[in-house]
């Protein structure tokens, strides 16, 4: 083996510069933060309001368009599509609204846009 002091200096260096720095920790942007690691509010009343809301009239529209589909009149799609555009959403917030009310670990009163502030 020789042992050449420039090769064993840069080697040397080389494990100085890898203790030194920490080890770069990638993060993915789909990662979700822990809900339960927020801190815990009340339950959001406007927030509830809007998420029933749009469930509500989501439900009304998509079933007013199912009705109007049987009956072969105009519009049906429109309304099953808006419908279906109101209630994703409603149904979602009002769904971690209440497994964060229930006290489940997994689901926080911060996972959904709040129109409380």
């Amino acid at each position: 083996a020789v042992h050449d002091p420039v090769t064993a200096a840069v080697a040397t260096a080389a494990q100085q510069q890898q203790q030194q720095q920490p080890p770069v920790q990638f993060r993915s942007p789909f990662d979700v933060e822990d809900p339960s690691a927020a801190p815990r509010r009340g339950v959001p009343k406007r927030t509830l309001a809007v998420a029933l809301f749009l469930l509500v009239t989501g439900i009304v529209c998509f079933c007013i368009g199912i009705a109007r589909m049987v009956n072969d009149e105009d519009g049906a799609l429109a309304l099953m599509i808006i419908g279906g555009i109101a209630m994703l959403p409603g149904a979602y917030q009002t769904f971690v609204i209440y497994r964060a009310w229930r006290g489940d670990p997994r689901y926080s009163f911060n996972m959904v846009p709040s129109f409380d502030d």
